[in-house]
Formats: structure tokens, C-alpha cells, sequence
């Protein structure tokens, strides 16, 4: 993006943020002619644009309204066709956007708010990855290859898998994978952090801020960190890998993967850990003030029935649950 305020499509930006900045463009009543043949163009230049487009329409549109904006059907949102090889005219595109930015923030805070919304209950990023699934969704996928694949929500993952490898790359979230053993031909998943190799198995692997988990559920798997230290897992433990070190195996890490069966399982973790494993399976935003999120948790949480784990909380521990606005829940420690 060129302006850290107003955000210029960009082609070689994710595609998310493309769509979004399309629409804050055409949001505007001063949009020219030119930028909305830009659209177009965009649009058709390539079948991922459009796909983009129309799940950010989906997301957003629902929410626009909830919020008191006007209606806007933006799967619609046209432009008249784009003769091959027209130039658009970058100086007067440039202007138009510095008259728009300078008429229309109050409007791009209230889309941002629709689109940090519609992200909790989809995430927008979703759309350019090869597998994914939405908030509050666990989803099974059968690969090429007879191996079975579990994501826990608002996850997702690529795939490249050839004659001679198999290679999954977790972009976001947690998955578990029961592997079908093809000999010389290894399952690889690849994290920011380093490789997860396994043969014949099960386990899982999140992807969590500055390291990555890995939990063994049957056999053995090989972890290599970026720089090159190497780690063999077996089953019945997890390990937390960052791109230089490995953690010791520990036994007590298997309950990470309980996600899988739609629960959580803590004993003596922090408050904050536990709403951070719910937060994907809530379709708001879900915030815990800093003395809440180190109270000690001890117990079991359905991930699937967040506000009645909330409230299972609340008994436990000596916090608040307030509801903020119908997409917002906020805990903190309760008044002495």
C-alpha cells in the first residue's frame, strides 16, 4: 500500500487487502469514471479478483446495514467495460483519492468497523488459501493423497503435493493430519518456524505468535527448525519449536489437541490462553483486560458454546463478562 491513510489498491498486495481498498474507493460519491473502469478491469483481469470481491461482499454487506449504513449491493457494484489497452490518468486518479480521503473518514471508520465485524465471522484472508475454514467451523478435508485433514476454526493451509513430495504450509491456526504412508514420499507441514515431517502418523501442529506446536498423537515425527536443529517427537507429546530452538517434549502438552474433539483442556493456564482458544469460535470481538488474562484456569470448555464457557468462567474465577455491543465482549477482573 502506498498511504498509510488511505489504501491504494495495490496489485501486488494480498488480495484481501486489495478488495478492501476497492471498497472504501467506491464507498465514495466523488469516485471518478476512470477509477470505476479501474475496478472493472481489476475485476476481470483475473478470476481470484473476482472471487475476492464477492466474498467481501458477502461479509460486508449484511453487516453495512446492521450498523445504520445505507444498503449497498455489492456483488453488483459495475463499471462499463474497459477497452484493451486503455491508460488510466494516474494524476487525476491521485487527486480524486486525496478529495476522497479528505470527505469521507467518518465513512471509512464505519466500514472498517463492518469489516473488522464481518472478519470475525469470516475472515477475509481465507479466500487465497487452498484450504481454510470460517469462525466458530472445525473442517475435514480428504487430501489427494488418502490422508485425512482436520482445521480448527479460522484456520487455513496450501497445499503442493507431487509425485515426489507432499508439502502442506499452515498459514494461520491449527490443524491435525492422520497420514497415509506413501514410502520415499514424506508429508511435510511447514510452519513460520520450521518443518514438521512424518510418515504414517498423526498430529497436530499450530501456528502460534513467535512459535509454532507440534503434538504427537500416533508414532513419531521429525522437527527442523529454520536454522537447522533437528528433533525427533514421539507419540503421547508436544513440543514448542521457534526458528532456532526446540523445546523439551512434554507429556502434559497432548491436551492441546482436545480441539479436536470441541473442547479446551486446562490446568492451571492463564485466563488469557483459554480466551484465545475461544476466540476463533466467536463470531465478535472477544477481549480480556491484562489482570483477567493471568488468573490461573483450571477445567474443561466447549469450544462450539462460547457465551456458556464464559459464564462457566465467571463462576469459577472473580471476573466480569460484559456484553459492549451485540459484537463485543469484554472480561476483566470483578470489583473488590
Amino acid at each position: 500500500m502506498s498511504s498509510a491513510i488511505y489504501p491504494e489498491p495495490d496489485d501486488h498486495a494480498p488480495l484481501a487487502d486489495q478488495a478492501v481498498s476497492w471498497l472504501l474507493l467506491l464507498r465514495s460519491e466523488r469516485v471518478s469514471k476512470q477509477e470505476q473502469l479501474a475496478f472493472q478491469r481489476w475485476r476481470e483481469s483475473d478470476p481470484r479478483h473476482e472471487r475476492a470481491w464477492q466474498t467481501l461482499a458477502d461479509a460486508v454487506g449484511h453487516t453495512l446495514s446492521r450498523l445504520g449504513e445505507a444498503p449497498l449491493d455489492l456483488s453488483r457494484t459495475r463499471a462499463p467495460s474497459l477497452a484493451h489497452g486503455a491508460a488510466l490518468p494516474h494524476s487525476q486518479t491521485a487527486l480524486r483519492r486525496r478529495r476522497f480521503l479528505a470527505s469521507s473518514l467518518g465513512l471509512a471508520t464505519v466500514t472498517g468497523v463492518a469489516l473488522l465485524i464481518a472478519d470475525t465471522r469470516y475472515p477475509l484472508h481465507n479466500f487465497f488459501a487452498y484450504m481454510a475454514s470460517g469462525t466458530g467451523e472445525r473442517r475435514q478435508f480428504q487430501l489427494a493423497d488418502g490422508s485425512d485433514l482436520l482445521l480448527d476454526a479460522r484456520s487455513r493451509v496450501n497445499i503442493d503435493f507431487t509425485h515426489e513430495r507432499r508439502n502442506i504450509q499452515l498459514l494461520a491456526g491449527a490443524m491435525s493430519v492422520e497420514v497415509a504412508a506413501h514410502a520415499g514420499r514424506p508429508l511435510t507441514v511447514h510452519t513460520l518456524h520450521g518443518t514438521v515431517r512424518a510418515l504414517g502418523t498423526r498430529f497436530m501442529v499450530r501456528q502460534e505468535a513467535g512459535r509454532s506446536l507440534v503434538v504427537v498423537q500416533k508414532h513419531s515425527v521429525v522437527v527442523a527448525t529454520l536454522a537447522g536443529l533437528q528433533r525427533t517427537i514421539e507419540a503421547g507429546c508436544g513440543v514448542r519449536f521457534d526458528a532456532a530452538q526446540v523445546d523439551l517434549p512434554r507429556p502434559e502438552l497432548l491436551a492441546d489437541a482436545a480441539w479436536q474433539g470441541g473442547v479446551i483442556e486446562v490446568n492451571n493456564r492463564p485466563l488469557m490462553q483459554v480466551i484465545a482458544a475461544l476466540r476463533p469460535y466467536y463470531k465478535g470481538v472477544l477481549r480480556v483486560s491484562t489482570a483477567a488474562g493471568g488468573l490461573c484456569v483450571k477445567g474443561r470448555y466447549a469450544l462450539d458454546h462460547v457465551e456458556g464457557s464464559l459464564r462457566a468462567l465467571r463462576e469459577q474465577l472473580p471476573i466480569t463478562v460484559r456484553r459492549i455491543t451485540p459484537w463485543l465482549i469484554f472480561v476483566d477482573v470483578a470489583a473488590a
